[in-house]
């Protein structure tokens, strides 16, 4: 955990065993120490003397011997960027330490910088284990950097310009085994590309074996403090892995619940948008009861204080809650004393219904209401604070914080003027409380009030999310509009918006809350800027500048399978409009790998990956085959076979031969390149080759059905590079000598060491998840058991991070969608369960349902790319497949993944309008103490080898008598198979040998 500790901190006198690089026109030490490796330095003039200027291509090293000790040590040095923070993209970094050989505890010290933030750290790759601290840096201007560490407290702390910003529990050791320490760079490839170089100035460098500033202690102390409590959680970890695990609950027929697998960290809400769907301005509700209006580090921000002198809300104080228990409206309740704080926050539009254009007015509706809950009358002070929020409400890696600078001199003049608080001639917000408070302007606005016991009172705003702010009588007209009628509007926009897809209903209220609010946070994920002629899908909203379209066709493929073909399309069109050399808007490039004409790809804006134009092929085609509009299908027809031809004629360059006539061992495959965001070009076959596999074979399946005259070539084209593939993988696979297990790998020529990616994700599981291989493949053994000894699994988690066998680290929500297909497919139901509700359990907050892409099962306030619209879809693709499964190409499935407690006396399980590859369809059971009854409103078109319908009984044994819809009928494991078509299929499960009657 990363404790902000912002005090003023003495740095103390030069400590034994200090090395000094004072680099005054020379790169040795006051000790003479010389450089391993010194290339392209320059001498400028510094503070004092001279100081280094590393820019481009810069790289020095030093030996770590004498000067750096793993156990214990700080390091001191002024930094000069020539680039302004909030300009900077990717890392600069100061000094680096490569991990040692088996252990992932490379560390640096740097800066990162996105569109909308900018973070010093010391920390792990990721900003895991680290102190972090968001930043406002001016190019030319020197800052004090100082980082130390503690391996016996467990404790790293950083200092900017003589105050604490950071301290942190570590769990991994600094590195040990390394020979050389770098400056200014990094030896390898950083995971974003480039080597990192620090484009800076750096003067006085010191490195000390001791651990130099005097409040260190202090800070080690405060992080102690966490660690009983994590010390307990892995006590839980043990628990729940063996009480738990994959086999156990297979062997003992477990199913688990909730609330089995709760106890470790699961990740904490730090952000949900309650702006109105695809508005650009985006609003978040945050822990701390602040509301942030932008992304951006300018944007303005809304906080609340009680008392006098006011105090803050810490981050985890206030306790959260979704409207209804899934609606975009955040309800959130602080308890200080007597005095309770209530906020509702929430967006609408002003002139429209829905976003169309970009351009509607969007205002934020927040209600504050004080309460007495005490026995004794009570005088509450509330102070509503305005400030810039600096990126602060976009922090990703690191921890949220809030920072009480955000509302400290903040430079912004307001004045009240009536009841519109003004800054200039503009409003931010126009207000309305109740009688009995008192409004007092000043750097905020003090709200003050006297209560009775068990008395509240309200105060309502109305606040402009546009950053330019709004007339005031626009914002005094909105609140003209009470509380409940602007509620009721939001309330019916997302109503509206759930109406058009799939409705599920369980016996789990708390399951049904889940999908109903990950399907409109999905929804909203997408943003229609003013002028462009389409969506952007952003992978989040507080970085609006990743699009990768493989996260969104994980998003935009579910949700078309439940009903949002044309909700999708807006999005398809930010692919297709620019597509290279062929949409009127071309991005004009390709993936990052050996291609040489890029002309007909699809491509997002961060990373490049191999596989992306197969990515959106799938998704095209998924729109077509759910929604079977012919006339979008044409209009499309000429960007797919642009993106086709394109796939066609890169793999053209890689059928080669030997002499001797056989082929490569990459035939057939997508020239080399970047597989995901890890850095590097190779062949990775499962994963590149596999999504675009998957794209081209679903967009023949599409013309297919279309009755396109294309169709035929289109599937010879797909079965030849699956032919591919498959033959591919069978020259890469081997036997791993470590493990003595038959092993898939994920690249060509693995074995010859051209390693890279991750295995867990982009091996064998992707050939699974995408249906090259068959669930039933031996091969799926092999690797489960290859994770199991490699890694290991926590209950249904399947994806530790790369490291230590102890890392606390877990990408949840990743490949869980294609184990849970898979084993359900395998008839391993109770393990399909366990991976569900892991995912669940441990991929979103509890309070709110906010999606997070990794997790630390120590620290909850570690929450990643929250909310996260492809873990979104993901979950929307196991919630359906658990009631209508299709991945079986000939038979359609129904409540193949409900639990038995699903069918006990008095339960159902229901199920509308819910979109196959065949039509729509409906089911619906009713359990009673006789007899379990299904109804299925089966498709239009009757699938090849008919419908199963799985019901498993509550009490473990068979059934008294099965009938469909009156006449007897067998069951086959779990499933009754229905070949006769039929309007509405009744299937009726008696318990006893009376409950079989129709």
């Amino acid at each position: 955990m990363v404790t902000m500790l912002l005090v003023p901190v003495c740095l103390g006198v030069l400590a034994d065993g200090a090395t000094v690089f004072p680099f005054d026109g020379a790169a040795s030490t006051d000790t003479g120490l010389e450089p391993a490796r010194a290339e392209g330095l320059v001498f400028v003039q510094g503070r004092d003397g001279q100081c280094l200027r590393l820019g481009p291509g810069a790289r020095l090293s030093y030996p770590t011997q004498g000067a750096y000790d793993p156990s214990r040590g700080t390091v001191s040095l002024w930094v000069r960027p020539n680039w302004n923070s909030r300009d900077i993209r990717g890392d600069r970094l100061l000094l680096s330490l490569e991990e040692d050989p088996g252990y992932d505890n490379a560390v640096s010290l740097g800066v990162y910088g996105a569109e909308d933030r900018c973070i010093v750290y010391f920390s792990n790759s990721g900003g895991v284990d680290g102190a972090i601290a968001p930043i406002d840096w001016r190019a030319g201007e020197w800052h004090h950097v100082v980082a130390c560490w503690d391996w016996e407290l467990r404790c790293r702390a950083l200092y900017v310009d003589g105050s604490l910003v950071g301290a942190a529990r570590t769990r991994r050791a600094m590195p040990s085994e390394q020979s050389t320490f770098e400056v200014g760079f990094s030896r390898r490839v950083l995971p974003y590309g480039g080597h990192g170089g620090a484009l800076c100035d750096i003067d006085d460098m010191t490195i000390s074996t001791a651990v130099t500033p005097a409040d260190f202690a202090d800070a080690a102390a405060a992080v102690a403090a966490t660690r009983s409590e994590q010390d307990q959680l892995e006590s839980v970890r043990e628990r729940l892995s063996e009480e738990f695990s994959l086999d156990r609950v297979a062997q003992e027929g477990i199913e688990v619940t909730w609330d089995d697998l709760v106890g470790l960290g699961a990740p904490m809400t730090k952000r949900v948008p309650i702006s109105v769907g695809h508005h650009e301005q985006i609003v978040f509700a945050q822990p701390d009861l602040s509301v942030s209006l932008g992304t951006s580090d300018a944007a303005l921000g809304l906080g609340v204080a009680l008392g006098v002198p006011r105090r803050l809300p810490e981050v985890r104080e206030p306790t959260h809650r979704l409207r209804e228990g899934y609606l975009p409206i955040v309800e959130s309740q602080w308890r200080a004393g007597a005095i309770v704080l209530e906020q509702t926050a929430f967006c609408v539009l002003a002139d429209a219904d829905e976003v169309v254009t970009g351009r509607e007015t969007q205002h934020l509706r927040m209600r504050l209401t004080l309460r007495n809950e005490g026995s004794e009358p009570s005088r509450a002070d509330l102070s509503l604070v305005l400030g810039r929020m600096a990126g602060t409400q976009n922090v990703n890696y690191g921890p949220f914080v809030g920072p009480a600078s955000r509302w400290e001199n903040t430079g912004i003049e307001t004045r009240l003027e009536e009841d519109a608080l003004m800054i200039g001639d503009r409003a931010l917000l126009a207000l309305r409380a109740d009688d009995g408070i008192a409004v007092s302007p000043g750097d905020a606005l003090l709200f003050t009030t006297e209560l009775a016991p068990g008395e509240a009172r309200d105060i309502d705003l109305a606040v402009t999310t546009a950053p330019e702010l709004r007339p005031p009588e626009e914002l005094r007209g909105a609140l003209a509009s009470s509380q409940d009628t602007a509620l009721q509007r939001c309330d019916e926009r997302c109503r509206r918006a759930l109406a058009r897809g799939m409705k599920l209903r369980t016996p789990e209220p708390r399951l049904n809350d889940i999908y109903r609010h990950i399907v409109l946070s999905a929804l909203a994920s997408t943003i229609q800027h003013p002028n462009q002629p389409w969506h952007t899908p952003y992978q989040n909203l507080f970085a609006t500048s990743m699009v990768w379209p493989w996260e969104f066709s994980h998003m935009a493929a579910p949700l078309i399978s439940i009903g949002y073909a044309e909700e999708m399309r807006p999005s398809l069109r930010f692919f297709t409009e620019r597509q290279t050399g062929v949409g009127p808007h071309s991005a004009n490039r390709g993936p990052d790998g050996d291609v040489i004409n890029p002309h007909g790809c699809y491509t997002g804006t961060s990373m490049y990956w191999m596989c992306e134009t197969g990515a959106v092929l799938w998704s095209l085609a998924d729109n077509y085959l759910y929604s079977r509009d012919d006339a979008w299908l044409e209009a499309q027809r000429p960007s797919i076979l642009a993106a086709w031809e394109y796939v066609q004629r890169e793999r053209g360059r890689t059928r080669l031969h030997y002499d001797d006539g056989s082929r490569v061992e990459y035939y057939g495959l997508l020239p080399k390149g970047r597989v995901h965001d890890w850095d590097g070009h190779r062949y990775h076959y499962a994963f590149s080759d596999g999504v675009t596999w998957k794209g081209m074979t679903r967009m023949a399946a599409a013309f297919r059905a279309a009755g396109l005259p294309e169709a035929e070539r289109m599937e010879a084209d797909a079965r030849e590079y699956g032919e591919c593939i498959l033959d591919v993988m069978r020259r890469a696979e081997f036997v791993d000598p470590e493990t003595n297990l038959p092993f898939v790998p994920n690249t060509v020529f693995y074995r010859e060491g051209v390693q890279g990616g991750l295995w867990w994700t982009d091996g064998p599981a992707s050939l699974f998840s995408l249906g090259l291989l068959p669930p039933d493949d031996q091969r799926f053994e092999y690797m489960m058991a290859y994770l199991q000894r490699k890694w290991g699994t926590l209950m249904g988690l399947t994806n530790r991070m790369e490291g230590p066998r102890d890392t606390p680290f877990w990408y949840v929500n990743l490949n869980e969608r294609g184990y849970y297909q898979n084993f359900l497919a395998r008839g391993e139901p109770e393990k399909a369960l366990l991976v569900l509700m892991s995912t669940l359990v441990y991929s979103l907050s509890h309070d709110c349902y906010q999606t997070v892409e990794r997790i630390d099962i120590t620290e909850p306030n570690y929450a990643p790319f929250q909310p996260n619209p492809s873990g979104n879809g993901r979950l929307i693709d196991m919630l359906k497949r658990m009631v209508v499964d299709e991945q079986d190409p000939t038979t359609l499935w129904f409540l193949r993944g409900c639990p038995r407690r699903w069918f006990e006396a008095g339960e159902s399980v229901e199920v509308q309008d819910a979109p196959t590859l065949y039509g729509n369809v409906a089911v619906r059971s009713q359990a009673t103490a006789e007899a379990i009854t299904v109804e299925v409103t089966p498709p239009a078109i009757w699938p090849a080898d008919g419908l199963r319908v799985v019901v498993r009984a509550p009490s473990r044994q068979p059934f008294a008598s099965v009938t469909v819809n009156g006449r007897r009928a067998t069951m086959d494991g779990d499933a009754v198979h229905i070949t006769s078509p039929a309007e509405v299929l009744r299937v009726r499960f008696a318990l006893s040998d009376g409950g079989g009657a129709p």
